[in-house]
């Protein structure tokens, strides 16, 4: 994830993007959207209904170092949008050598089990990583349909209540729209392996 930061450090000189990347290389890594901090963090909490409840977790047995690039409340600022064209975006990026992921949590938001509300939340979500992925594109000025940063899988991750249906057939008709649209593969999960 190198060359990317590197892209974003040099183009972006005036959001002080240094400020707003961290990382670890805990072999369970995990993300929390942090309301006091108004930002994605690495949290250390280790209460395992918190993390189900609270936490998007990457198993990383190797340890290998993750980066963590808090885009909204940090890159952007708390509630100010990425740019007049593209106002909604994503809560972070994350990755390593080769891989980033962008990341969208729904964790805190109000499900029950009220479909609409669900598909209001989804909907909102999938903007938010959307209008994310433009924005760099233009801001990066990649070519092509799609961001692609040549030597990297790229892919989006929609982490909601463990309440929600995960795997139904909107949900995937979901995901290969956003595949057609955007050339990212979307995932809804609350955790990953590397």
């Amino acid at each position: 994830m190198q060359q990317f930061i590197s892209q974003l450090i040099a183009h972006f000189k005036g959001r002080n993007v240094k400020n707003c990347i961290t990382s670890c290389s805990d072999s369970l890594t995990l993300l929390e959207d942090n309301k006091a901090e108004g930002k994605t963090i690495f949290s250390t909490i280790t209460d395992e209904l918190y993390i189900k409840q609270s936490c998007f977790s990457i198993h990383n047995p190797t340890n290998k170092a993750i980066n963590l690039w808090a885009i909204d409340g940090c890159f952007t600022g708390k509630g100010k949008p990425l740019s007049n064209k593209y106002p909604k975006k994503c809560d972070a990026a994350f990755g390593y050598e080769g891989y980033i992921a962008f990341i969208e949590f729904k964790l805190d938001a109000e499900s029950s089990a009220n479909p609409k509300t669900i598909e209001t939340n989804r909907t909102t979500a999938l903007q938010q990583i959307g209008n994310t992925l433009l924005f760099l594109k233009e801001s990066l000025q990649i070519e092509g349909s799609y961001f692609v940063i040549e030597g990297y899988t790229i892919v989006a991750f929609l982490c909601t209540p463990p309440d929600y249906p995960k795997f139904s057939a909107t949900n995937t008709d979901e995901a290969a729209a956003f595949l057609e649209k955007y050339g990212v593969s979307l995932f809804d999960v609350n955790e990953t392996a590397i």
